[in-house]
Formats: C-alpha cells, sequence, structure tokens
C-alpha cells in the first residue's frame, strides 16, 4: 500500500462548499498525483492505498465514509484545528 499527501483539491462546481471533484499532492516517489475523489474513495476503501493531509506539521488521515443516504464522501481524522483539512486546501491548478 502507497501512502499520499494531500496539496490540493478540486471543488464541486455545483457545491464548492462541502464537495470535492478531485485531489492531489505527492507521491510516496516526491511526484505531483491528480485523482478523481470517486478513485481516492475506492482506494481507500479497498486498502490499495492511504491519503492524509498535513497542517502545521500534524498530520491527519483521509477516510473513506458513506452518510446516511448512501452518498460517498471522504473525511480526515481530527487533529485539533478547528476547519475542514480538506476544502481548506488551495485548488489544483
Amino acid at each position: 500500500m502507497a501512502t499520499y499527501k494531500v496539496t490540493c483539491i478540486t471543488p464541486d462546481g455545483a457545491d464548492s462548499d462541502y464537495a470535492i471533484d478531485g485531489l492531489g499532492g505527492i507521491g510516496p516517489d516526491l511526484k505531483r498525483w491528480y485523482d478523481t475523489k470517486d478513485n481516492v474513495w475506492t482506494f481507500i476503501n479497498t486498502g490499495q492505498h492511504s491519503f492524509y493531509t498535513e497542517v502545521n506539521n500534524r498530520r491527519a488521515e483521509v477516510f473513506a465514509r458513506v452518510n446516511n443516504n448512501g452518498t460517498r464522501y471522504l473525511t480526515t481524522s481530527p487533529d485539533g484545528y478547528a476547519g475542514n483539512n480538506l476544502l481548506s486546501l488551495p485548488g489544483c491548478g
């Protein structure tokens, strides 16, 4: 299993406050990567890869979840800082 650092997101144009279309960052080989939210969700859920964010030297693991409506989403472990770790990342460009 490879571990990938998430450093940017592409917000969902229809719901930019609460949804993410894609994520990007730095891989274990130090190369840049980008993938869709659905692919990242599947990688995590199947145990193929893991992902994390890092703010002020605090690491927060990314988890794949499903809400009551059956919608897949990504979230992070609590890291002691207010705000959403994923939604606060800069846009991938």
